[in-house]
């Protein structure tokens, strides 16, 4: 429920309790019966409130209901000793409910923050054991492609910083970096291995490893935006990429960040097919992509950030 519904309902809450209070008659003793259990509503808006918002929620509330009553108060402060001390109690009563159930509230959420936290710490450790032995498996089929995943995901966790992405995005790129190539697995040794140019048929067989790392990274609890964007690395910013053809703002940002720092790796990596590029020639060869492969604005920021380390001397990868 949205803050602008309770504060809402919290008001209506208070209008509605005071004007009945006020407008009921207190010496026919049915009606006063209303006036009474009226007046006790006021605990309704302070529970809620306190629920909503803890300590200052109730405490807050509870001021509130108190400015509310203040004026009957005032009206009859003229009557018996029992009637002040009633409408005194009332009051107290309204600040000792704030209290305590703003209290418990706040204690409540801080306990389900502190578990939500060693559930993530749990969910994180969980998903990095699955990931190393995602890495192992890689490197097992093709030493090459995890070397080349855990360059890539340094130079695209540097890239997620410069753009000025949160923790958790960076993390997210991070991992995904590390994964996007993990759909591989399932490419026959053949086609992944062989030195050659690949066929068109063997090139649509390796354009299937996004799908392929979709499925095996699916069961993965809580990093559903780390498959997004290893699901979509391969997307072109202008809606040629593969394997759905989404373009720009389609693309989840983190894809869009991995696809640069991939290129970037597969340009100054050694193949047996492909010799490697020096960095400066292949930001130029990217430069050529900017608009349909690669995002411009975070191809121009990765330029920057690549040409201020070691003036640019990027060493390559050796397979």
């Amino acid at each position: 429920m949205k803050t602008s519904v309770k504060f809402l309902i919290l008001a209506g809450c208070f209008v509605v309790i005071s004007a009945v209070h006020y407008t009921t008659q207190t010496e026919d003793p049915g009606v006063r019966f209303v006036h009474v259990i009226f007046q006790d509503l006021y605990l309704v808006p302070i529970v809620f409130s306190a629920y909503w918002f803890g300590l200052i929620g109730g405490l807050l509330s509870a001021t509130l209901a108190i400015v509310f009553y203040l004026p009957h108060v005032s009206f009859q402060w003229l009557g018996g000793p029992m009637d002040k001390a009633d409408q005194l109690g009332a009051m107290a009563v309204f600040a000792l409910v704030g209290l305590a159930a703003g209290f418990l509230s706040s204690m409540e959420k801080r306990a389900r923050l502190q578990t939500e936290r060693v559930e993530a710490r749990s969910q994180r450790r969980a998903v990095a054991t699955a990931i190393t032995a995602l890495e192992r498996a890689l490197k097992a089929k093709d030493e090459y492609t995890r070397a080349h995943s855990e360059r890539v995901a340094d130079v695209a966790v540097a890239l997620a910083r410069r753009i000025g992405l949160d923790e958790a995005d960076c993390e997210e790129v991070w991992l995904a970096a590390l994964m996007h190539d993990v759909g591989k697995i399932g490419v026959r040794d053949d086609v992944l291995l062989k030195p050659d140019s690949l066929t068109g048929e063997e090139w649509e067989t390796i354009k299937k490893h996004p799908n392929i790392a979709e499925e095996i990274l699916k069961p993965i609890k809580g990093i559903g935006g780390v498959v997004s964007i290893v699901r979509s690395h391969h997307e072109n910013f202008d809606g040629t990429g593969y394997p759905q053809g989404l373009k720009r703002d389609e693309i989840p940002l983190g894809a869009q960040v991995l696809a640069v720092a991939d290129t970037f790796s597969a340009l100054t990596d050694d193949r047996a097919y492909h010799k490697h590029e020096e960095a400066a020639k292949a930001l130029d060869t990217m430069e050529t992509m900017s608009g349909k492969k690669l995002n411009p604005e975070i191809l121009e920021v990765f330029k920057r950030m690549i040409l201020e380390q070691s003036g640019g001397n990027y060493p390559a990868s050796k397979r």
